[in-house]
């Protein structure tokens, strides 16, 4: 994905301007006398880097991918292509409410339109309901500074103009602090940290009061601890898409249970099984270490028969992690393939290259797409909610592919979840991609425990961290 050095860049930029700006309050001074005056002094503008997406982490909460307005109450916002949404009349409120949180939202400025001042390119973004980021376009686009884009709106401009033009997509990284109350009584104001396109433009900036126009503002008496987030509709169709949020309440892990390497060390408790012989250079597919399985890592030879590495024991319910990193070479018959590899569980019968189970592909581009092997049945529960069945004593081998692509250079992180007979969930870096459920034999029978293996199909990897949490 294009974005992930942005993103890791902007996710660390982030974190050290939360902490950083933390240490003091914004000492910016709340210019009564020149609200929305057209003469105040604009911020400098400044070119952002390329780059404004950001992929959700794995605890965000999406209120818009694309694919439907389900976090939305009902209202007049479009969706085009399964991609962005498009504002309506009505503005459009979000279901859940918020306090403090970190936010991510992408927006444009389509270039058909006519802009001119406040007109043609207006929106905003009030979180809890009341408080106003300011959305516009600002590249060339003159206004009062306070009523731009990345403005505190009526109360404090940006701290620069870091606006695409007019027809490309910007992204808001925000963390809110909501105003706490006591009695009856404001202790706390609202503050925020804004960077647009990656680019700091509001420093842990206090919230004077609730967004008003052409009016100072206060604080009333009291305010609700959340709010909804609003989409605010100016009469112009600007255009939303990639919204997430995460709480920033801190979290705490619940009651622990213990990980175990499911292949140690010494080889203990594993069988070891490849498609022919090793031949006479003394290939070995699998390197056990002490934190790792390196997989062709010192082979020799163009060609690389497919093998696998399996557990003794059977396992039913539990959690399996691992992180998983490609080399450089690919072996015949696959050189000219993807690299692949794979995850196996609920093995049944002969310890074969492809035995009976059920799979979690490892794969270029492809990384936990669903594969049901040599008898198994299972229902595949969609993206969208939806099911359906495969079965693999109809047809040998069955896939249904992942929900989204959220593989990365380097390490990729990636967690099984198996539930018995009764469930599994797939996830890549944190993001749940493919859901099965109820497991059944080709007989008829629950399917509800079995081997774990390891796959190697000619592609130079290695496994580290591999652990497993047994479930009662």
């Amino acid at each position: 994905m294009i974005f992930n050095k942005t993103k890791s860049f902007i996710t660390g930029a982030f974190l050290i301007l939360f902490f950083l700006s933390n240490a003091q309050e914004s000492k910016r001074l709340y210019l009564k006398d020149r609200l929305h005056d057209v003469t105040r002094e604009k911020p400098v503008r400044v070119i952002p880097g390329e780059g404004t997406r950001t992929a959700p982490p794995s605890d965000a909460i999406i209120l818009f991918d694309g694919s439907n307005l389900d976090a939305w109450k009902p209202g007049n916002f479009k969706i085009i292509d399964n991609s962005y949404m498009v504002a309506g009349k009505g503005g459009l409120s979000s279901k859940q409410e918020f306090g403090d949180m970190q936010m991510h939202i992408e927006w444009r400025v389509n270039d058909t339109l006519k802009v001119k001042g406040q007109k043609g390119c207006n929106s905003g973004i009030y979180i809890m309901g009341k408080f106003e980021v300011q959305i516009l376009e600002s590249f060339v686009n003159e206004t009062y500074a306070d009523g731009q884009a990345g403005a505190i709106y009526g109360q404090f401009p940006p701290l620069v103009n870091a606006s695409t033009p007019q027809g490309n997509w910007n992204s808001y990284d925000i963390i809110f602090k909501a105003p706490v109350y006591e009695n009856g009584k404001m202790k706390e104001k609202a503050c925020i940290t804004v960077l647009h396109n990656g680019v700091l433009v509001q420093n842990n900036q206090v919230y004077e009061g609730p967004t008003l126009y052409r009016k100072v503002t206060s604080y009333p008496d009291n305010l609700p601890a959340k709010g909804p987030i609003y989409l605010q509709y100016h009469n112009d169709p600007v255009e939303y898409r990639n919204i997430w949020v995460r709480e920033t309440t801190e979290q705490k892990q619940a009651n622990k249970v213990d990980w175990k390497n499911p292949f140690p060390k010494d080889g203990l408790g594993t069988v070891y099984t490849t498609s022919e012989e090793e031949n006479e250079l003394g290939n070995k597919h699998f390197e056990v270490k002490e934190n790792s399985i390196e997989v062709l890592k010192k082979w020799k030879g163009k060609k690389a028969p497919f093998a696998i590495i399996t557990t003794n024991k059977e396992y039913s319910n539990f959690n399996l992690e691992l992180e998983y990193k490609w080399g450089e070479r690919k072996f015949e018959p696959r050189d000219e393939a993807k690299r692949d590899a794979g995850i196996l569980f609920h093995v049944q019968g002969k310890k074969e290259v492809w035995p009976t189970s059920l799979e979690c592909q490892i794969q270029e581009d492809d990384t936990a797409d669903l594969w049901v092997i040599k008898g198994p049945k299972v229902t595949v529960v969609e993206k969208d909610g939806n099911e359906k069945v495969l079965d693999s004593k109809i047809k040998a081998y069955q896939q249904n592919v992942k929900y989204a692509n959220y593989e990365i250079e380097g390490w990729n992180a990636v967690r099984v979840e198996v539930r018995g007979s009764k469930s599994a969930k797939f996830f890549v870096n944190g993001h749940l991609v493919n859901e099965i459920k109820n497991f059944f034999h080709e007989n008829g029978k629950p399917l509800s425990k079995g081997n774990i293996c390891l796959q190697a199909e000619g592609a130079e990897l290695t496994y580290r961290n591999v652990r497993i949490q047994e479930l009662k």
